[in-house]
């Protein structure tokens, strides 16, 4: 399989040749196929090729009269090294009928092909097979979709997190990057004539993803192992140690382990859809914003302040799985607190979620806000800093007690009218010990692997398993479930709240009692709610040095003046490290790993990631700076902006305004081209067109489409809204902002 890949055989079938069953079948039948057929379990088998296969096209997108058109010009399929080409979709069928004849395919006996991106290919094709199934992770985002005679696409995409571009520079068996000699903005048709440089790129995307597979499959065993999504492979991890003592077999093996942790889930159970709503209501993720009286402002040493850095949580979120002992652990009890005492008894003790309705609230810290104005109901007299609350007349939120401290911490509010709604309360305790056993090996090979020669794969693959250990345990019980028959189904819609009530509680019951299931969704809740509380004692340290946070980092200046707080953080995480290793009964070397260069690598302290020359801010999601790059030897400029691909902006802003403008246009009113932001407006059709096209060339030609995706470059406006530059006007001229 190796020689074929490496070899790479190229078929370009021209455009309405009469034979290309004929040489198709010429092609593929010299290969014994059935050799490499595999069974997927041993109960009603079904049969896979255990070969790589990939598919792709090209299309052009344009306007007609008025209307958004786009088309197909060249697709190409991948079998085991074998590269096919053709120019319409006619040909493809014709193709494709080959290939079933070729493989003998039906339900029972599949052959996989991967699409890197299936959810546009996919709106291109659906019309023209019959599909048996289709799993789709949201509307019009299919991770695979099966046809009536066996033929089964798979996202390589949704399986692997990354573009194809850095698919192709992980490769590590078959050097194959993916190359960038193709203008998209060109109009092209099936009759369009291309270069050399063209056709080579289009085969070497393919080629890629093949490869990639061809790796995929090496590292899980065979293609039948290989999961759909990428957080598939970590719910495994994780379901296979909880229930199955870590063995591959899902053999349930009666152990004192399988026997207790399901007798916990048994016990961690939803009550309905009350408890559901109030954890929903309750989560957040990881706080991102910026400090309003620097915001905007370019920040660098000066002789009043040092330079600023960054300073960074290591490992946040596997940390608060470790480390933590507030986790809820039991099953949730609703009760009433009947006054002060007992509603603070209820926090000191108990992880509590609990609904309050707040009055007259004003913020007291004012470099930074908690609450998020997407979270509040009832809400009214609302002044907001960049979608995060200032000051309200009213309003009610479902709040964690590591939310209500931070609340307390940074606001005032009428305690005479607060009012407390449902309240819930979960015992305290450490999540369990196989979930803290599998973080803590997914870590320690992460730290020890990084770098090391030879094993960069493997790093990779536990790298992105840690990473989302996290996702994996939050995932919503009531997710939307996106349909396809021979269209995209409605989604599931209910005329009445109590209608959706019955469907909601009925959904929970059957989470409750699934006799597979190893998480409990609070958990989640409370993941990033402790990491947010780690976050904000930090911004509150750093108070009026601190410039902007994300997650799982800070930015700043003057960061040594806060050293001793950073030193006595970083020694009681490893107390609260030391502590948990002994409730498990586990290593503590496995919560500071060496690395590769011996050093020590603790879980959740605070890791300086270096100085910034220049840093600045225009909100959440929104900065630019300036560094320098040890490993490069030169000073690199950089901006994170949501919508831009700092790639292709980057590079346009230096030519531009120059170095030493790219800060001075990194303003409320900056604009960037369509042409360089990276950026693409997707337009899915789902109807027929048909017309001629005039190519680049000056040639005319013929095209169809049955559905179709319309691309556009898109320029990108970055604005602040009227009220928040006024509020950053208001605060960064007034020492206390008297106008909330």
């Amino acid at each position: 399989m190796l020689s074929h890949l490496k070899r790479k055989k190229i078929i370009h079938l021209k455009n309405g040749e009469d034979n290309i069953r004929e040489i198709v079948h010429k092609t593929l039948d010299q290969e014994d196929w059935k050799k490499l057929l595999i069974s997927n379990r041993k109960k009603n088998p079904t049969n896979y090729y255990n070969v790589p296969c990939a598919f792709d096209i090209e299309t052009s997108s344009f306007y007609q009269d008025g209307e958004k058109k786009a088309c197909m010009y060249i697709w190409q399929f991948g079998i085991c090294g074998y590269c096919f080409t053709g120019r319409t979709w006619w040909d493809f069928m014709e193709f494709i009928e080959a290939v079933r004849e070729v493989f003998d395919l039906s339900l029972d006996q599949r052959l996989v092909v991967y699409v890197h991106n299936l959810s546009y290919e996919f709106q291109f094709i659906r019309k023209w097979f019959t599909w048996k199934q289709v799993f789709a992770i949201d509307m019009r985002k299919p991770a695979y979709g099966v046809t009536d005679f066996g033929l089964e696409f798979r996202c390589s995409y949704i399986l692997t997190g990354k573009s194809l571009e850095k698919c192709g520079d992980d490769l590590r068996i078959i050097k194959c990057k993916k190359l960038h000699t193709l203008d998209y903005s060109l109009p092209r048709h099936s009759g369009t004539e291309l270069t050399t440089k063209e056709m080579n790129y289009c085969i070497n995307d393919i080629m890629v993803v093949m490869c990639m597979i061809y790796e995929k499959m090496l590292q899980d065993g065979n293609i039948c192992r290989i999961l759909v999504t990428k957080t598939g492979y970590v719910r495994k991890l994780l379901r296979d140690k909880c229930l199955y003592s870590g063995q591959k077999s899902h053999k349930k093996i009666k152990t004192r382990q399988f026997t207790n942790y399901r007798r916990l889930m048994g016990v961690l159970t939803l009550d309905g859809y009350r408890e559901y709503k109030l954890c929903k209501e309750a989560f957040m993720g990881g706080f991102t914003h910026s400090n309003p009286r620097r915001t905007n402002k370019l920040i660098k040493a000066s002789e009043d302040e040092e330079a600023p850095g960054s300073e960074d949580f290591t490992s946040a979120y596997p940390y608060d799985m470790i480390a933590s002992d507030q986790f809820p652990m039991s099953k949730g009890e609703f009760v009433r607190p009947r006054n002060k005492e007992e509603f603070e008894h209820n926090l000191k003790y108990y992880a509590c979620i609990f609904e309050v309705e707040l009055h007259d609230l004003k913020a007291t810290f004012f470099n930074d806000f908690y609450i998020p104005f997407s979270k509040c109901r009832a809400i009214s007299g609302a002044v907001t800093s960049n979608g995060r609350l200032v000051s309200a007349h009213e309003l009610t939120i479902t709040v964690t007690e590591l939310d209500w401290d931070i609340i307390c911490r940074t606001y005032t509010f009428n305690h005479k009218k607060t009012r407390i709604g449902y309240f819930v309360r979960y015992r305290r305790g450490y999540l369990p010990t196989p979930i803290v056993e599998c973080v803590l090996s997914l870590y320690k090979d992460k730290t020890e692997l990084k770098d090391v020669e030879g094993m960069e794969e493997y790093y990779q693959l536990r790298k992105e398993l840690l990473n989302s250990c996290f996702g994996c345990i939050v995932t919503d019980i009531l997710r939307p479930e996106n349909t396809y028959s021979e269209d995209w189904d409605e989604p599931k819609t209910f005329e009445t709240e109590a209608q959706y009530r019955q469907w909601a509680n009925n959904e929970i019951e059957k989470y409750n009692n699934k006799k597979n299931r190893f998480l409990f969704y609070p958990w989640g809740v409370y993941i990033t709610a402790l990491n947010r509380h780690n976050l904000w004692m930090g911004i509150l340290e750093f108070n009026d040095d601190y410039i902007y946070s994300d997650t799982d980092s800070i930015k700043a200046v003057n960061i040594s003046k806060h050293q001793r707080y950073i030193d006595n953080y970083n020694r009681h995480c490893k107390v609260l490290l030391e502590e948990a290793m002994e409730h498990h009964g586990l290593d503590l070397a496995a919560c500071h790993p060496l690395t590769v260069k011996g050093e020590e690598k603790w879980l959740g302290v605070w890791d300086f990631e270096g100085y910034y020359e220049a840093f600045k801010t225009l909100g959440a999601k929104r900065y630019s700076f300036k560094k320098y790059n040890k490993k490069k030897k030169k000073m690199e400029y950089s901006i994170t902006v949501s919508g831009l691909n700092k790639r292709v902006t980057v590079p346009y802003l230096l030519k531009t305004y120059g170095k030493k403008g790219f800060f001075d246009c990194f303003t409320d009113d900056l604009f960037v081209p369509a042409e360089h932001t990276g950026k693409l407006c997707h337009t899915y059709i789902d109807e027929e067109c048909s017309g001629k096209l005039v190519d680049l060339d000056g040639i005319e030609g013929e095209f169809y489409e049955k559905t179709y995706i319309h691309l556009e470059p898109e320029e990108y406006s970055l604005s602040i809204t009227p009220t928040f530059l006024d509020l950053l006007t208001r605060m960064q001229s007034r020492e206390e902002p008297d106008f909330i």
